[in-house]
C-alpha cells in the first residue's frame, strides 16, 4: 500500500480555510442545497409535519485540507486513518451537539483543515437543520463525515423543535461517534446544560454517552485560567465538571462512562511549534490527539443505530401520550358543560 501520509503531503494547498470570529458563531448558518424528498418520519415519533427541515444530501469531496496541516500532523492524521481500516472501518460518522455560540461549526472546519461549513459571528438564524460534511482521503480509501446541528438550546430551555428533527435526520444513519463541545472558559454546569444532557439521552438513547467525547473549545484562554491555577489542572477540572454532570443525569447505568475530553482552539491565528503544528498553551498538538481518540471510540464501542434511535423515540412517544387521555378527558367533562351552560345563557340563544 502506498503511505498514506505522503499521499497527504501533496494534497492541495489552495483551499487553506480562512475562519471568522467563533466568539457567538452561527452554528445555525442555513445549507443553500437542498434534498427535495422527505423520508417517513421514524416508527414511534409521533407525528411529524412534512417540512424538510434537515439537509438530506451528502456530497463527498475530496479531503483537500489534509494538505494544509502540517507535515507531521499529516503524517500523524494517516496512521489514524490507517488504524480505523485495520479494524475493518471505511468511513467513520461523527456528530457535534451543543448549545449555540460554543464553536460546534468552526471545529469541524478545523478538524477538516478548511472551511467547509459557513460560520457567523452573529446567530441571526433559527434553523433547526442538520448538515451532513463528508469527506473522502485517498489513501488510504477513508470517508470521515460530521454532523453539524443547530444550537440546542432556545432562550433558557431546550430547543425542543431542534431535537425532534435531528432525531429524524438520524433515523437512517449510523453514528460512530459523538462529540459534545462547550467552552473551556465557562466555570460552571448550569441548569440548562444539564437539561440538555438529559433531553439528549432521552432522544438518542442513554447509550449515547458510551461513544461520546468532550470537546472544550476556546483553548486559548484570553485572560488565563482563575485562581492561580496552571492551565492543565484548571483544563481538568472543567472536564471534570461536565463529566459529573452527565454520569449524574445518565444515572447508575452510565456511571462507568469514560467521556474522554480534548481542549482545542479553532482560531487560526493558534500558536504552533517548531514544526508548525498548532498547539495549546501547555504544548498539546490538539487537532491528531483528538481524532485518534475518536477512532479509539469508534473502533471501541457500539455505534448508535437507527434501530436503537426507534426504541429510544418509542419511550418518548408514549412519553407525550401519556397526556392525551387526561387532556380529553379535562375537555369532555369540565370544559364542555361550562360551555353549554354559558351558551344557554345567551339571550340569542334558541
Amino acid at each position: 500500500m502506498q503511505d498514506a501520509a505522503s499521499v497527504f503531503e501533496d494534497e492541495d494547498h489552495e483551499d487553506e480555510y480562512e475562519e471568522d470570529e467563533e466568539d457567538g458563531e452561527d452554528d445555525e448558518e442555513e445549507e443553500e442545497d437542498r434534498s427535495g424528498q422527505r423520508r417517513p418520519p421514524p416508527r414511534g415519533f409521533g407525528k411529524v409535519q412534512p417540512r424538510n427541515h434537515a439537509v438530506e444530501a451528502e456530497e463527498i469531496l475530496p479531503w483537500k485540507g489534509l494538505g494544509s496541516f502540517a507535515r507531521a500532523t499529516q503524517r500523524s492524521l494517516a496512521a489514524t486513518l490507517d488504524k480505523l481500516r485495520g479494524s475493518g472501518k471505511e468511513r467513520m460518522t461523527i456528530l457535534v451537539v451543543g448549545k449555540g455560540g460554543v464553536g460546534k461549526t468552526s471545529l469541524i472546519n478545523t478538524l477538516l483543515g478548511e472551511k467547509a461549513r459557513p460560520t457567523s459571528a452573529f446567530q441571526a438564524s433559527q434553523s433547526v437543520e442538520s448538515v451532513l460534511v463528508s469527506r473522502k482521503a485517498s489513501q488510504p480509501d477513508f470517508r470521515i463525515s460530521y454532523i453539524d446541528t443547530p444550537g440546542l438550546l432556545d432562550g433558557d430551555s431546550v430547543n425542543e423543535n431542534a431535537l425532534s428533527h435531528l432525531a429524524e435526520f438520524l433515523s437512517d444513519k449510523s453514528v460512530d461517534a459523538i462529540l459534545y463541545v462547550d467552552r473551556v472558559d465557562t466555570y460552571r454546569v448550569t441548569a440548562c446544560d444539564r437539561q440538555i444532557m438529559l433531553r439528549l439521552a432521552n432522544t438518542l438513547g442513554p447509550q449515547i454517552w458510551s461513544i461520546t467525547m468532550l470537546v472544550l473549545t476556546h483553548g486559548h484562554i484570553t485572560l488565563g485560567p482563575p485562581d492561580g491555577l496552571n492551565y492543565r489542572k484548571f483544563t481538568a477540572q472543567r472536564a471534570e465538571q461536565l463529566r459529573n454532570a452527565i454520569r449524574e443525569v445518565a444515572g447508575p447505568s452510565q456511571s462507568s462512562v469514560s467521556l474522554p475530553v480534548t481542549v482545542v482552539e479553532n482560531k487560526r491565528a493558534c500558536p504552533t511549534n517548531s514544526m508548525s503544528e498548532a498547539i495549546l498553551p501547555d504544548g498539546t498538538i490538539f487537532v491528531p490527539q483528538l481524532l485518534n481518540k475518536l477512532a479509539d471510540l469508534a473502533i471501541q464501542g457500539k455505534s448508535l443505530e437507527h434501530d436503537a434511535l426507534d426504541i429510544a423515540f418509542d419511550v418518548y412517544s408514549r412519553k407525550r401520550r401519556r397526556w392525551v387521555i387526561p387532556i380529553f378527558l379535562f375537555n369532555a367533562f369540565l370544559l364542555r358543560p361550562l360551555l353549554i351552560k354559558q351558551i344557554r345563557k345567551d339571550p340569542d340563544y334558541n
